[in-house]
């Protein structure tokens, strides 16, 4: 009757007794590689900790005895921001049971292991979870990478970058009309009269999955019609997206929980859907000049003039590929677009430095509506609206981290003027939010939001990831760019954006809520918030 207390026992200390040989065995090797290091009993990479350590991290503090002293250095990256590489240096080992993790906040150090590939390769089985429809040039690393970059760079070309704009022009027009068919907030003690959005974070996802739709599959959709029967796969894939990444396919299916449900046919109908798609473009064919602006035409017309059979992408690998598109690109820049939103708003110093630089450099513009705006007349110009993204991805860059790792060998790291030597299948983090941050590299004023500081000085490489670095950089950064600038510029041509105060709150008070919202900020695909911050906005 004792027997499986027993075995449990027995397996509790037989399980202690081996993490602890682990953690041992770990921290020898940190010190053998003479980086500075620091202990932590969790694996703070591990999704157990990325959802428990919010909770726990407060209880923790309350254990006797200084025991739960070590939970402030395992909280999110996004709530230290550069508070551990301040305490530990730009350059540190943090030690676990599971594994050993060198975190680098240092721009010397980012170029010396971006530019040396085969000795600190992508670790391709960090990103596994991305796999959802198959593997892709975004969760490749050697031979299988080159083949994908080979095929899936050209599409981001000038031509599809021309339709990002007219897109985003029209998306963003008709956002605005339907703005307009709102009713005007009188004036209050805090706010002028203007029309309350009450959703930013959520027009600005549908602006955002409209332009993807348009410029990635060749499918124009009216801003109005975020539920079409056509995008409805998608809206659901993306609002499940977590389950569909981490349950299994059968899982997901079988489990009569509602919400899964809903995920698996997302998953399904997406599959579905995109197939459709590529057998279009196939039977469309290319433009006369061998090429198609959006992403899938160009896509399946590279895929088809690759050469040798081997290097043609199948429909499968059209679809993993069509996937990691739409995740890399519809919230990275529509939360991009929030958080700028948002701290113009909360910045009206800002904002006015920007509406001076933005009508100057609109002024060969004057009386041309938004959607007619040439794309080489207004996008190469728009130096101001640049400012402010670079300065939005440096406060609240996309991703928290970018990895790295030495593969199956020790591979020796500069630093400091030394070299030292980081252990076999040691993963290396870029720990991007920490560096945006950190007042040796951006002055004093570094955790403040200052545009105006990208048309003074050009960070040194290495130095700002938002776009991350060498020769694994962001694909879609032009895509993205020429996105972002669009929609600012269109809506700052016509409106100014207040926070809208509450009655009986001032500024002040709407101010404090604002940025309650970005402090309450998570990282889960992407970095995002989890509050909705109202904005009035006024016209010009």
């Amino acid at each position: 009757m004792h027997v499986p207390l027993v075995a449990l026992a027995l397996g509790a200390v037989f399980w202690t007794l081996s993490t602890y040989r682990a953690f041992q065995r770990n921290r020898q090797l940190a010190i053998a590689s003479g980086l500075p290091f620091i202990c932590l009993p969790v694996d703070t990479f591990s999704p157990f900790w990325q959802v428990a350590g919010p909770v726990l991290v407060p209880l923790l503090r309350f254990l006797p005895f200084g025991l739960g002293a070590w939970a402030d250095d395992a909280r999110a990256a996004w709530v230290l921001k550069h508070e551990l590489h301040s305490k530990y240096g730009r350059v540190f080992i943090v030690v676990c049971p599971w594994q050993n993790v060198v975190h680098v906040a240092d721009p010397d150090v980012v170029v010396d292991v971006v530019t040396r590939r085969t000795e600190f390769p992508k670790p391709a089985h960090f990103y596994k979870i991305v796999e959802v429809y198959g593997r892709s040039v975004v969760t490749t690393d050697g031979a299988d990478w080159v083949r994908y970059r080979k095929i899936t760079g050209p599409p981001f070309s000038e031509k599809n970058n021309h339709l990002v704009w007219r897109s985003t022009l029209e998306q963003t027009s008709q956002f605005l009309e339907a703005l307009k068919m709102t009713p005007i907030v009188p004036a209050t003690a805090s706010n002028r009269p203007g029309r309350v959005l009450p959703q930013l974070q959520r027009d600005m996802k549908t602006i955002a999955l409209h332009i993807i739709a348009e410029a990635g599959f060749g499918v124009a959709l009216p801003f109005a019609a975020a539920d079409l029967e056509n995008t409805a796969s998608i809206h659901t894939l993306l609002r499940f997206l977590i389950p569909v990444m981490v349950i299994p396919k059968p899982l997901l299916r079988a489990i009569p929980i509602p919400a899964w449900r809903s995920a698996y046919t997302a998953y399904a109908e997406f599959q579905k859907y995109t197939a459709l798609l590529t057998s279009r473009a196939k039977e469309d064919g290319m433009d006369n000049d061998g090429s198609r602006a959006n992403l899938l035409h160009a896509l399946v017309a590279n895929a088809e003039v690759a050469g040798e059979k081997s290097e043609r992408l199948s429909d499968a690998e059209v679809l993993a590929h069509l996937f990691v598109f739409i995740l890399a690109g519809h919230e990275t820049t529509a939360n991009a677009l929030s958080y700028a939103i948002l701290n113009l708003a909360i910045h009206s110093d800002v904002q006015e430095w920007f509406i001076q630089r933005l009508d100057d450099e609109l002024s060969s513009n004057r009386g041309i509506e938004p959607r007619d705006w040439g794309y080489d007349s207004v996008f190469g110009q728009a130096q101001a609206a640049l400012c402010i993204m670079n300065e939005t991805l440096r406060l609240f860059p996309t991703v928290a981290g970018v990895p790295k790792w030495t593969d199956s060998s020790s591979v020796a790291l500069a630093w400091n003027e030394r070299k030292f030597l980081v252990p076999p299948k040691t993963p290396v983090v870029f720990n991007t939010i920490a560096m945006h941050r950190d007042p040796t590299l951006w002055g004093p004023d570094a955790a403040e939001f200052k545009p105006q500081r990208w048309l003074k000085d050009q960070p040194r490489k290495g130095q700002f990831m938002a776009f991350s670095e060498g020769a694994r950089a962001c694909l879609g950064k032009k895509f993205a760019q020429v996105e972002f600038v669009a929609v600012l510029a269109t809506i700052f041509s016509r409106f100014r954006a207040e926070l809208e105060c509450a009655p009986g709150q001032t500024m002040d008070d709407a101010k404090k809520k604002a940025m309650a919202a970005f402090d309450s900020s998570v990282v889960l695909a992407t970095l995002g918030m989890t509050k909705q911050v109202p904005v009035r906005f006024v016209p010009r």
